[in-house]
């Protein structure tokens, strides 16, 4: 994320694994909405090649979105508040874990159009992705589904095709994972993983016993 220059020294709330994702996450939706990644490409036109300009820039967009995020965490909801939030997401101990590191290599890439034109998305910044540039209208292929069955017995259940007689794959798709819609097929759902535990790729029921077993999330 976009730091701010402290005002003075101050040692920050802790933060667990799940709180620095839940803000990067929050942070990512924001910054990934057309009206702000325009507002900071004319912001950063404007600038030019001035990088302190660039900053500034940068710095008055995300303020209003960071500080209420992470004041819900404990931060004030001053620019030295964001400074610290960013240290604390930042510590050895977060970027030690795969997923922390993950976002906080997009959110810089999010807030850096420079970056965004000679370099690829991060890996992890599809799941964010504006509903309007992965998702077919016509056929829903790219919709997000997330999975809320399944909780007490380890997940629901995939299999390689789409008949429900087909072979079981031995892994079972855990609750709260993120997938990709490939296909949808009379209640049955063709996926591509893209966050949790569970095999990559299968087919799965998004109904069992007349219970929801996934809710799609781009409604």
């Amino acid at each position: 994320m976009a730091a701010a220059v402290p005002e003075k020294a101050k040692e920050p709330p802790t933060l667990t694994r799940t709180q620095a994702i839940e803000i990067h996450n929050a942070l990512i939706k924001a910054y990934t909405s057309p009206d702000f990644q325009q507002q900071l490409r004319e912001a950063f036109e404007k600038a030019g090649k001035d990088e302190r300009a660039q900053a500034a820039s940068r710095q008055q967009l995300c303020f209003p979105i960071q500080a209420p995020v992470v004041t819900r965490y404990g931060f004030e909801p001053t620019r030295a508040g964001v400074f610290r939030c960013s240290r604390a997401l930042e510590t050895p101990e977060m970027m030690a874990d795969p997923e922390v590191k993950k976002g906080n290599s997009i959110l810089k890439w999010l807030v850096d159009p420079d970056s965004q034109k000679r370099f690829p998305s991060p890996e992890g910044y599809e799941r964010f992705k504006p509903k309007e540039e992965r998702v077919d209208e016509e056929t829903g292929a790219g919709r997000y589904w997330t999975v809320t069955g399944g909780g007490r017995k380890g997940g629901i259940v995939v299999r390689i095709g789409q008949a429900t007689t087909s072979a079981e794959l031995a892994r079972r798709l855990a609750s709260g994972a993120v997938v990709q819609q490939l296909d949808l097929d009379h209640g049955r759902l063709h996926y591509k993983k893209i966050a949790g535990d569970g095999p990559d790729y299968g087919w799965v029921s998004l109904y069992s016993a007349g219970k929801p077993l996934l809710t799609c999330v781009d409604t």
